[in-house]
């Protein structure tokens, strides 16, 4: 159907075509290339990135993609953590300001 799933047997989500439509965008793979057209169509029948899980919505919003918007909030929890922890949130919105506009 054009998408891809969380693994090899499973069927197309909205997750797993976002996350692997990005990666592959970033790989270099160009956007109208067939497999990108299939899958761009078939995000777009699904709703969007938008209608993704919360962890799909925050990558893509870390990697400046959408918005912070339509992220869920995130436990509060996560900022009383080490910042040796690699999903501190204050690295991750280091991370997404460097990422090229």
């Amino acid at each position: 159907d054009g998408g891809w799933g969380l693994h090899i047997e499973a069927e197309s989500s909205v997750f797993g075509t976002a996350m692997n439509y990005t990666a592959l965008r970033l790989l270099g793979t160009a956007a109208e290339e067939p497999k990108m057209i299939k899958a761009r169509g078939l995000l777009n029948q699904m709703g969007g990135a938008v209608n993704g899980p919360h962890w799909a919505k925050f990558w893509l919003s870390v990697l400046g993609v959408c918005k912070w918007d339509v992220v869920n909030p995130v436990p509060p929890e996560l900022w009383c953590g080490p910042h040796l922890n690699f999903l501190h949130p204050v690295l991750l919105t280091l991370m997404s300001r460097q990422a090229p506009a």
